[in-house]
């Protein structure tokens, strides 16, 4: 017995899929403590780009806790860790390039502080269930063409009827060169 892999196939648009894959940031259970709302402004201001030092982050934002007690608040009023949270917020952010821009994966993934395109592509297939690549390739489907001007439809169009049969065909490019038959 030979084991296939099961297909999934998504139909829907890539906004769907964005919200069916984007797992929800938790709501805050607890917004009375204005350090951890003050913690997550700061995180969602700066794309997850928090830096190593919690503690360094709590005294830039003059919070009065350490690093550790704010981990704790934090992940009692958001449901997430800190870390966690920051990762989701970069990941989101880049997702948002890949849709937005032609930078390079590799590119995007130094710009949010991924040591190499490999462990960029592992994290994101863990988010989004997508590589990288996939994701940029689907929401470029997923984005509509440009629409035709009458200015771009008219240009090449020759004021003779179409020809009917090979041999007028012939005739017709002779007389508008550089066109052929549509």
């Amino acid at each position: 017995m030979n084991y296939e892999s099961p297909a999934v196939r998504y139909q829907g648009g890539l906004d769907d899929l964005l919200h069916r894959l984007l797992p929800s940031f938790p709501v805050a259970r607890n917004d009375g403590d204005q350090r951890i709302a003050k913690l997550t402004t700061f995180i969602d201001s700066h794309d997850g780009r928090i830096g190593w030092d919690l503690a360094h982050t709590c005294r830039e934002l003059k919070l009065d806790i350490s690093g550790a007690y704010a981990a704790r608040l934090f992940k009692l009023s958001r449901g997430l860790g800190v870390r966690e949270y920051a990762k989701k917020k970069r990941l989101s952010a880049a997702a948002e390039l890949l849709r937005t821009t032609d930078l390079s994966v590799k590119a995007i993934a130094v710009e949010f502080g991924y040591r190499s395109p490999p462990d960029f592509t592992r994290r994101f297939k863990e988010q989004f269930h997508l590589s990288p690549t996939d994701f940029r390739k689907r929401a470029l489907r997923q984005t509509p063409p440009p629409k035709l001007t009458t200015s771009r439809l008219t240009v090449g169009l020759s004021a003779t009827p179409r020809p009917t049969s090979r041999n007028a065909r012939a005739v017709s490019d002779d007389a508008v060169p550089g066109i052929g038959a549509f």
